[in-house]
């Protein structure tokens, strides 16, 4: 059929046309003016986001955009297909086994360990990181301070490193005959911490030999005059820098000052097998026997840093502990450069570490009663 002219130049149709490009004016116009609003005039400019997985944006992300509405994917989806913000844990995690550490100090001691301690515990739980990946750091102190998470990252020394999914460790380098306590700090993926429960232990038994930094002369005088040189000096040290200072039990003058007053009725006290050693925990001797054997394992200069004396040290003994009459400033009550003590060597590990006996042992060895020389002390 053919249209007529009319038909063709209907004025509903004309309409439509001639409204159209007007609309797309409109539309054109709207945009533009809520891009000029968004991008210069609302204080709070926020840029257009479109997801990244989206090769070109579309219409919605546009005006969405436009609008000042982040079009952002929230990474974190409900089961019913809802979006969730993100979940910040700010829990901290749960020590395992009521946070109970034991501790099994070790019975042997070596130069390269020092006293040790075995440290156990069960591991620990949080509701977000898991289990192996939980990290636990060992801290240590001298005293009762490591009770609340603040204090013990105050107070405590910590062993080695944080490690992940650790239920136990051995920590050494320790001093014997010393009392330390014990902490585990737990810490999950999100840096929250938590604490075990302080735990005590004494590491084992030890003698310590160290020296009174008296330097008298050779008339000490009596078995209380002698150890009151020790008693001053236990009381001036620091138990910071002597550990074993507050397990100290008795200590006495490590001399001999007559035959019933002798070096060995000292040490013979001492349990079999209960190791010797210097001030900072060198070795000196295995035990008692090999301390009154004639050899010691360090030479006194390297087991007690703090030796003072230029000249020997006062012992009035033979190598096995016993009084040196003949060479003892006249029973240490002179101090005349014509008359001479027995004195020990600070820098030999053979006998004359005790016993300088130079001109034989029923003989004056010439270290004159004149001369101020150190008295050394035991602790046991």
């Amino acid at each position: 059929m053919i249209k007529t002219k009319r038909q063709i130049d209907s004025p509903s149709t004309l309409s439509d046309a001639s409204e159209r490009p007007s609309l797309y004016s409109w539309l054109v116009f709207a945009l533009c003016f809520i891009f000029v609003e968004n991008c210069f005039l609302n204080p709070i400019f926020k840029p257009l986001v479109f997801p990244v997985e989206d090769s070109s944006p579309d219409v919605t992300a546009l005006i969405g955009g436009l609008l000042g509405v982040a079009n952002q994917k929230n990474p974190v989806a409900s089961a019913g297909g809802a979006t969730a913000a993100p979940v910040l844990d700010t829990t901290p995690p749960v020590p395992g086994g009521s946070g109970i550490i034991s501790a099994s100090p070790s019975g042997t001691y070596s130069a390269s360990t020092k006293a040790q301690v075995t440290l156990s515990w069960t591991a620990g739980t949080d509701n977000v990181t898991s289990q192996v990946n939980l990290t636990y750091q060992v801290y240590y102190s001298l005293s009762n301070n490591l009770t609340t998470l603040t204090n013990t990252l105050a107070n405590g020394t910590p062993f080695s490193t944080a490690q992940a999914g650790l239920s136990g460790i051995a920590v050494n380098q320790l001093f014997a005959n010393a009392t330390y306590y014990f902490n585990v700090v737990l810490t999950d993926q999100a840096g929250n911490q938590s604490i075990y429960a302080s735990q005590p232990s004494t590491m084992m038994p030890a003698v310590y030999i160290f020296d009174s930094v008296s330097n008298t002369q050779g008339n000490i005088g009596t078995r209380a005059n002698a150890d009151t040189l020790c008693a001053n000096r236990m009381s001036a040290i620091s138990a910071t820098s002597y550990p074993w200072k507050n397990s100290c039990s008795v200590v006495n003058a490590f001399i001999s000052l007559s035959p019933a007053d002798t070096i060995w009725n000292i040490v013979k006290t001492v349990n079999a097998g209960v190791i010797i050693l210097g001030s900072q925990g060198m070795i000196l001797a295995s035990d008692k026997v090999q301390l009154t054997s004639g050899t010691i394992q360090n030479t006194v200069r390297n087991a007690i840093p703090e030796y003072s004396s230029g000249s020997g040290w006062w012992s009035f003994s033979d190598f096995t502990g016993q009084f040196v009459s003949v060479d003892s400033c006249t029973n240490a009550t002179s101090n005349s450069g014509a008359v001479s003590g027995r004195i020990g060597f600070p820098d030999i590990t053979s006998s004359a570490w005790i016993d300088d006996a130079i001109n034989g042992e029923g003989s004056p060895s010439g270290a004159t009663c004149d001369i101020p020389r150190t008295v050394f002390c035991i602790c046991h």
